[in-house]
């Protein structure tokens, strides 16, 4: 199997899980919210900016370290789901 083959499979599984997921992400953070995703995830790698009106930020990075000192992996197929703060959403810079 072809590396595109493989990661568009990925890709597949990735979009299945927000689809089954965002509703309840939704419930409860809020209607705005970011998932980002580091290398090797074919939400980066294939450019998708948005689904189901939740924002894709895309990173190089293959973690996310929280204040707290934890760590989130965002590589490969992994991705984390947070609320945008709301000094970033009055800033329209980010929106089309």
């Amino acid at each position: 199997m072809s590396d595109d083959a493989s990661q568009g499979e990925q890709l597949v599984k990735i979009l299945q899980k927000i689809t089954d997921s965002h509703e309840q992400w939704k419930e409860k953070w809020g209607p705005n919210l970011r998932i980002t995703v580091g290398k090797g995830n074919p939400l980066r790698d294939f450019g998708i900016e948005k689904i189901h009106d939740i924002e894709v930020e895309a990173s190089w990075d293959t973690s996310i370290l929280h204040e707290d000192g934890t760590e989130t992996k965002i590589e490969g197929g992994r991705y984390t789901v947070t609320p945008i703060p709301s000094e970033e959403l009055e800033e329209d810079w980010w929106t089309s």
